[in-house]
């Protein structure tokens, strides 16, 4: 029995280190509201530039809003640092909001799973 219980161990150390730092990136999808004349491109340039971001990727086409802005629905896969998530996902929207200059950031799901903090909804 402990010859089973040692091979389940050594089993799921070799999984967790064959994965890697890649078993920790987090895949956010996201909506940004930005003004109606910023560039879609440009944006998710800015993106992708960010600290810790890994990949950027539209998820479906932009909206135009009577409001005068634009929703723009994106995934970014991202490396998060140490703490909770919602520390992290809010240290990338605030970058995000400032690089891009993106109005509102509202997260939608992380890794497909739907992302509510206390309940509610994050937007920043």
């Amino acid at each position: 029995m402990s010859e089973l219980v040692n091979l389940q161990s050594e089993i799921s150390r070799i999984i967790s280190e064959a994965d890697g730092p890649t078993k920790r990136i987090a895949a956010v999808n996201m909506k940004l509201f930005i003004d109606r004349d910023a560039s879609v491109t440009d944006t998710m340039t800015l993106i992708r530039v960010l600290q810790s971001v890994a990949v950027v990727g539209q998820l479906d086409h932009s909206l135009r809003s009577k409001m005068g802005r634009t929703v723009l629905p994106i995934s970014v896969k991202f490396l998060p640092g140490p703490g909770d998530m919602y520390g992290n996902i809010l240290k990338l929207s605030r970058a995000i909001k400032k690089a891009a200059n993106v109005r509102v950031v509202k997260i939608v799901s992380i890794d497909d799973n739907p992302y509510l903090h206390n309940g509610k909804p994050v937007v920043i």
